[in-house]
Parts: structure tokens; C-alpha cells; sequence
């Protein structure tokens, strides 16, 4: 049953990354008072941009997927669009140091000629008796998202991958290097189910699968599009806030609890990453069991580092895969940092091994892991910057989707949004947004 909130009061929208910043515009939009706190001092969370000692750096490397709807159907309504924002590149680049590297089309909708050639070809990376196998498990996996997710959730998706006889070095090769550099995880960590259903949920939009790379820092194409439309529809925008507590008062939850001052709310819509949910419900509501699955999910870090260059490594801002340290990078001085020579963002792996290092022992490891590959980065660098982001995910681990809370709580007052919590585009931009429009859509008049 939707809330019932009172308008003399506002809603408190506790985060401004992108599900809290879509919640904010949708409550807006309704002409309802919204006030959104973020903790920094800078918008955007998971996707923000900034400028660090003369340095524009971002929160990590990020692609956009051409399955995305709510996102660029909000960015138009915010008065932005996504030709603006994104540049599509489409190609995607695994490496294996011992095999060489193949590269591949994702966009079987916009390129099929390009897509089908790639995918046939490239047989020195994936033999042509794997991407049968290869093929017939990926039918499986998606018949199994929409017959038996429950079970699917139970295995990983290496061990998926085995039941179908996917040779190990090819499991390897292709499955740990691509979960490793989307999800920072392992592919004998990694759900089959959270593999398979954004697949799944991308079929029913066509096929239109592709990759796209931003036209500028994601706090300027993205966040303050949405954060000048909250502002201009009347919603209420502070950083530098940190939110310590939820007022409770029994029932349900009536404001919430600064370092400075307490302030009530018709409703609080909670959109930070989950740890910081965890720590915020914990306080107030930890001991209701509706939220006992969602406290026992585990969370992930991510570790990423960003390098200014004296010229580009390649010629293409396409996105690169590989199975070293270095797990997933790209070029972006053709289309995201256009003022520079050139330019690399890479995210590591493990990311706990880097979270503790000093800045020149993570870019000794990363220049390592680059020359292993045959890429000379070290005498190109002209600067770099290190960014990481501990206990910011949550670990898509087999048996993790029944753990997973919808937007809706039974206490009133309050709503969840983030990517953690119940949607179909598992970890992404995308569920981001349509977690922060279903939390909206849970406050009624």
C-alpha cells in the first residue's frame, strides 16, 4: 500500500547520486516540496565529476548501455538528451596476455554486419566449438531468468558456464575477465542470475545492446542537467550534509538527524549506497525483520585510478577488458576529456589490494599489469589520480537476489532506492534511475 504524506512538510531525499537525484525529480516534477541532502560536497555520488588541483577527475570509469530507457527518458525530460551526453564507440576489447587480444562489436541492433563479423571471427580468442557452447549456455541462462531465477541464482556463473562444457581456459579467458572488470568480481563469485537477467530485460528492448562512452564528466552531462530541473521545479538542494540517524518515533519515520540539527519530513526516501543504508537502518530499524535480508547482503569496493597523458594510446575510445590488474580500461581524451592529450581511466583488481596502497604503489602495479599486455604507459604520464570508492557496491554473489528489498518498506515514512534494491537492471546506471522513480512513485497524496 502507498504511503500517505502530509504536503506541508517536505520529503527528504537523503543522497544525490543518480537514484537519489531521479527520485528528487520525479517528487518535484509532482509539485511536492523536496529537500535533497548529500553528505559531499559535490552531486552526483557514483557518478559525479570534479576538478582536483588543476585535474578534472571522476568517480570511476563508467560506459552507457543502449538498453537504457529510463535514463535517457528522464535526461529529455530534464531538458538534457542523450545524443549530447554520449558518444557511442560499440567495440569492446578483451585482452589475454598469453593469446593476444580480440576485439569485438557490441551492437547487434545499430552494427549487425560489424557484430556477426566479430563475433565469427576472432576464433584465435574463442574457438568456434566455444561460442557454440558458449551460445547454447547463454540460451539456458536466459530461459532460466524468466523459468527458475531462483535457482539460477544459486550458481555461479562459472559453474553455470561448466554445466555446458565451456572449456576452463575459455571460462577463464572470457567469463572471469568480464565479471572481474564490470562487477570486481570473480565468475566463481559472481550469480548467474545477475549475469543473465539484465540480458534478459535488454531482449525486450530489441537487441539494441550497445556501448557509449560520455561527451564530458559525468557531473556535467548528466548530474547538473537533473539537479538544475529539481531546482527549477522547486526542490531544495544541499551538500555538505551528512544525515547520522532516522527520526523513529515508533511508528514511523518523521525526519531525519544531522551533526547540526534534526529535520522532520512527510517522508524519507533513502538513496545512499548500501552500506551506509545498512548503517542508517541498523540505528532506527534494526530491529524490524523486514529489513534483516537487506542488512545481511555483503557489500564490494571498487578501486580506479584516472592518468593525464602526453598522448593518446589509442584512437579509439573503445572499452578494454583483460585479466590482469588493470581490468578494465579505456582511452577517453576522443570523447570525454577532449581538453587533454590524452588520457586513461582504468578500474583494478582485486580492488582490497589497492585500497591501502600509496598512490605510486598502485600506479607501479598498474604500469606492471600494462607492460604485461604490451602497452607502454609509464613514460606517457604526465599525471594521474587515484579514486576509490570502499563498501560503495553491493557483492552480486549467487544467492544474493532473495536478499534484495523493494522500494517500499512496511514502516511508514520511509522508501530505499539505490541499485541494490529491487530492479531489473542489476548494478547500473539505469537501475539506479528506475529505483529512484519506483521509490517516488511509493509517496502518494
Amino acid at each position: 500500500m502507498a504511503d500517505q504524506t502530509s504536503p506541508e512538510l517536505p520529503v527528504i531525499v537523503i543522497g544525490a547520486g543518480l537514484a537519489g537525484l531521479s527520485c528528487a525529480f520525479e517528487l518535484a516534477e509532482r509539485k511536492l516540496p523536496v529537500l535533497l541532502l548529500e553528505s559531499n560536497s559535490i552531486l552526483g555520488g557514483r557518478t559525479s565529476s570534479w576538478t582536483d588541483d588543476g585535474m578534472v577527475v571522476e568517480s570511476g570509469l563508467h560506459k552507457y548501455l543502449g538498453v537504457y530507457r529510463a535514463l535517457p527518458e528522464l535526461l529529455k525530460r530534464a531538458g538534457a538528451s542523450e545524443s549530447n551526453a554520449v558518444a557511442w564507440v560499440d567495440d569492446l576489447e578483451i585482452h589475454d596476455p598469453e593469446v593476444g587480444a580480440a576485439k569485438f562489436t557490441a551492437a547487434p541492433y545499430n552494427r549487425p554486419l560489424r557484430s556477426v563479423w566479430k563475433a565469427l571471427t576472432n576464433t584465435h580468442f574463442l574457438p568456434m566449438v566455444e561460442k557454440a557452447k558458449l551460445l547454447r549456455m547463454t540460451f539456458a541462462g536466459l530461459r532460466a531468468v524468466w523459468k527458475d531465477p531462483h535457482g539460477l541464482d544459486q550458481v555461479s556463473l562459472a559453474d553455470f558456464a561448466r554445466r555446458y562444457g565451456v572449456d576452463e581456459a575459455i571460462v577463464k579467458r572470457l567469463l572471469f575477465t568480464s565479471t572481474q572488470a564490470i562487477f570486481f568480481l570473480a565468475a566463481d563469485q559472481f550469480s548467474a542470475y545477475a549475469a543473465f537477467a539484465p540480458a534478459a530485460e535488454g531482449l525486450k528492448h530489441g537487441g539494441t545492446m550497445r556501448i557509449g562512452a560520455f561527451r564530458g564528466g559525468m557531473g556535467d552531462v548528466l548530474v547538473k542537467p537533473l539537479a538544475s530541473a529539481i531546482e527549477d521545479k522547486g526542490g531544495i538542494i544541499r551538500t555538505g550534509v551528512k544525515v547520522e540517524d532516522l527520526q523513529f518515533d515508533g511508528q514511523r519515520v518523521t525526519g531525519v538527524v544531522t551533526a547540526n540539527e534534526t529535520l522532520p519530513a512527510s517522508h524519507v526516501v533513502l538513496a545512499t549506497p548500501l552500506q551506509v543504508a545498512q548503517q542508517l537502518i541498523r540505528r532506527s530499524l534494526g530491529f524490524h525483520p523486514w529489513f534483516q535480508p537487506m542488512l545481511a547482503l555483503q557489500t564490494l569496493s571498487a578501486a580506479t585510478i584516472q592518468f593525464e597523458l602526453s598522448e593518446p594510446l589509442w584512437t579509439s575510445d573503445h572499452t578494454h577488458f583483460s585479466p590482469t590488474a588493470m581490468c578494465c580500461f579505456a582511452e577517453q581524451s576522443h570523447t570525454t576529456f577532449t581538453h587533454v592529450t590524452g588520457r586513461l581511466s582504468a578500474i583494478l583488481y582485486p580492488p582490497e589490494d589497492f585500497l591501502g596502497l600509496a598512490p605510486d604503489e598502485t600506479a607501479e602495479r598498474v604500469y606492471a599489469a600494462a607492460a604485461e599486455m604490451g602497452i607502454q604507459l609509464r613514460e606517457k604520464v604526465t599525471r594521474y589520480r587515484i579514486v576509490n570508492h570502499p563498501h560503495d557496491f553491493y557483492l552480486l554473489a549467487p544467492g544474493t537476489e532473495s536478499k534484495r528489498p523493494e522500494q517500499q518498506t512496511p514502516v511508514p515514512g520511509l522508501s530505499l532506492a539505490g541499485d541494490y534494491t529491487k530492479q531489473p537492471l542489476i548494478a547500473t546506471m539505469e537501475g539506479a534511475v528506475i529505483s529512484g522513480q519506483r521509490a517516488a512513485a511509493a509517496i502518494t497524496l
